[in-house]
């Protein structure tokens, strides 16, 4: 997310979306503003690809103002190329076969994969299978057990709570977060809109920003 927001000038919010049947959105504004909305009730690995998929769009100029994940043909090129992008972004060849030599199995090698990578199984095991690394017959065996049980076989699950960490459903983009809080500090809004905008307590809001505001 920050290196989306710093390096790129990507505002990334978070919200519950449900099962709305969409990972996420991308809005896009006279080539200059963009944001991308993920679905915070999805998993943060998912999160992450659609993170780097909608970054995908944006730097590669996709032309259309709103892009709803879903709402257009998933083997359409435009999508075809932000999932390629998103894949070499979050899972670079070199680094992908270094994991897979140095591990012990194939279940090391998911597991050591989601830690290093932050990415969903399906992504890894699919990403193996696009370069070779193992075969239908592998790929289905590991992709048959929970993510937890391949967690626990490789006696790794302290790195499971790593791995499934989240931190929340809301996130405010850095640039709005900023804007906020030096509205708060004018005195333009007062603390009740702040909070609220940044779903936070406003007596635990206003004891971090104390002196800021008027």
């Amino acid at each position: 997310v920050g290196f989306a927001e710093r390096e790129f000038g990507l505002d990334v919010a978070i919200e519950p979306l449900g099962d709305a049947g969409s990972s996420g959105l991308l809005v896009q504004f006279a080539a200059e503003i963009a944001l991308a909305v993920l679905n915070g009730d999805e998993h943060v690995s998912r999160r992450r690809f659609t993170l780097a998929h909608e970054l995908g769009h944006w730097l590669m100029g996709d032309p259309e103002p709103v892009i709803l994940e879903g709402s257009v043909r998933s083997d359409s090129e435009m999508e075809r190329r932000a999932d390629v992008f998103a894949v070499e972004l979050l899972l670079p060849e070199v680094g992908v076969r270094r994991v897979v030599e140095q591990a012990i199995d194939d279940v090391s090698a998911v597991v050591d994969g989601l830690t290093v990578f932050g990415v969903s199984r399906e992504a890894f095991v699919n990403r193996l299978r696009n370069l070779g690394l193992v075969d239908a017959r592998r790929a289905a065996a590991v992709k048959e057990e929970s993510v937890r049980t391949l967690f626990v076989r490789a006696g790794r699950m302290s790195d499971y709570a790593h791995w499934s960490q989240d931190d929340g459903s809301r996130r405010v983009p850095a640039r709005i977060e900023r804007r906020l809080i030096d509205a708060y500090a004018q005195g333009r809004i007062g603390i009740g809109c702040c909070s609220k905008a940044l779903n936070s307590n406003p007596a635990d809001l206003a004891e971090q920003l104390a002196g800021l505001g008027r």
